[in-house]
């Protein structure tokens, strides 16, 4: 039987989103000056690396645990416990650098707030449903390897 989505879910995904396209439409889908093109291909990557390692079947958005899910520990999640994540920060510090202002400043701010709190909520989720959540915590980073 399929789980209910918690309705703050369905908020965080949505302001997400909003947050997100408001970057976007603020600016330009592709940074224009060459460092924040780099930080942004390299989130491509990220992203990419992390939708082949979690294999479609397990892609949500929203922070519930699917019924069929399983903890996936190799490839980016080897290092990183919300690599898609990591990935949506990368390249929205790509284009909110690119071009600096206070709305794209406020935008990213918004952005990595609900990222936050929806990994978070996340990860309360995922210890409950993987008893070797807590120890793959420990050895790995949340978003940057060494820092957080």
């Amino acid at each position: 039987m399929k789980r209910p989505i918690h309705p703050l879910h369905h908020v965080l995904v949505l302001l997400q989103l909003g947050f997100l396209v408001a970057l976007v439409c603020s600016h330009t889908w592709l940074a224009r000056a060459w460092p924040w093109c780099v930080l942004e291909g390299l989130g491509v990557l990220l992203g990419l690396w992390a939708l082949i390692a979690m294999r479609w079947r397990q892609l949500r958005i929203h922070p519930e645990v699917s019924a069929h899910a399983e903890l996936r520990t190799t490839g980016p999640y080897r290092w990183i416990r919300h690599p898609m994540y990591a990935s949506l920060l990368l390249v929205s510090t790509s284009l909110a650098l690119d071009a600096l202002s206070f709305w794209t400043t406020v935008f990213w701010l918004c952005l990595v707030v609900i990222l936050v709190i929806k990994l978070r909520r996340e990860e309360a989720l995922l210890r409950l449903a993987f008893p070797d959540y807590a120890a793959y915590a420990r050895r790995t980073a949340r978003l940057v390897p060494g820092v957080w």
